[in-house]
């Protein structure tokens, strides 16, 4: 709905006659732009196919790689302090899990996961992965924030489990599990789990530089729409954003490191509203020259508009489907 809104305000300024946001007042120009603003992002929260929550974006996560295991089959979860966390929580024997149903092939596994009871009272909520493969267990969608690491393997019929509990220190915190000092006894099963914070800072920063590139491609598209096709000006647009977009998800990647996914939400819609204010002052100003042609200050500020809305809309998309980039 949001993508039908933004195309016909693009179509809107392609045409002579437009009557919106081509008038001298650039301020009433600006509040409809802000208006409009409101409206896409009341729009992208209630997209048909997202999850209409007020915890939209980017989420929390738990990554364990495990080293020592080649070979083995095994599955994993991570243990949480409390019975819930998100819309994971401990399951009542007898009734249908909305997690794992019995054609899983994980299923009997998650029934022994269930029944499993630690020592210290910490809970399965119900969360398994399979990790014979890929060797590591990826908890991108409200894992604990105070966990153990448990792993059940099933041609023993064992349980390997942490003897301390760990905590989420980042927004997407990292461990590593050497399993070469325990897996000749994973047999008879214990408390042989030791985990090291293991950050992946070249993935982080990796994941900085995708996200920077495709809305600095994005927003050059958005231009193209709008009529901005002067390779003066797409070179000036993806500086200006190459500037803006770089700093912003500087910003966010640091607050989200060391503040947690509340004010990594707050901090994106406030940066992302500067970010608009900052493009569409330097747009009003600057896009005529880089054109060689005349530009409304309305047109360039809803090309702002438009194009931060719309990266802003794709951000929180993609971080459904691409959780480790968004």
């Amino acid at each position: 709905m949001y993508n039908a809104a933004i195309l016909l305000a693009a179509n809107d300024f392609s045409y002579e006659g437009a009557q919106i946001c081509v008038r001298k007042d650039g301020e009433r120009c600006l509040k409809r732009g802000w208006m409009l603003f409101l409206i896409l992002l009341f729009c992208t929260v209630l997209t048909p196919g997202m999850p209409a929550r007020a915890d939209v974006g980017p989420k929390p996560s738990v990554t364990v790689t495990f080293a020592g295991l080649e070979g083995e089959t095994y599955f994993a979860t991570l243990l949480s302090a409390n019975k819930t966390t998100g819309p994971y929580s401990v399951w009542q024997e007898g009734t249908a899990s909305v997690h794992c149903s019995p054609e899983d092939p994980a299923y009997d596994a998650f029934l022994r996961m269930a029944a499993y009871e630690d020592a210290d009272g910490f809970y399965f909520v119900q969360y398994i992965e399979d990790c014979t493969e890929s060797q590591r267990l990826r908890w991108t969608y409200y894992p604990p924030l105070e966990f153990k690491i448990l792993l059940y393997f099933p041609a023993y019929d064992s349980f390997v489990v942490s003897e301390e509990s760990y905590t989420r220190y980042a927004f997407d915190s990292y461990y590593r599990v050497d399993a070469s000092s325990w897996r000749e006894t994973a047999a008879q099963g214990g408390t042989g789990i030791t985990a090291h914070r293991n950050y992946d800072y070249g993935g982080e920063i990796l994941a900085l530089l995708v996200r920077i590139v495709l809305t600095i491609a994005l927003e050059l598209g958005v231009a193209l729409l709008f009529g901005f096709r002067e390779g003066r000006a797409l070179r000036w647009i993806g500086g200006v954003n190459l500037a803006t977009q770089g700093l912003l998800n500087l910003l966010l990647n640091l607050v989200s490191y060391s503040l947690g996914p509340l004010l990594y939400v707050a901090s994106y819609i406030l940066l992302e509203a500067v970010v608009f204010g900052i493009e569409a002052a330097l747009y009003a100003r600057r896009l005529p020259r880089a054109c060689g042609r005349p530009v409304s200050k309305g047109r360039a500020v809803l090309y702002a508009l438009t194009a931060n809305t719309l990266s802003f809309a794709a951000g929180f998309w993609l971080a459904r489907w691409l959780p480790g980039i968004f």
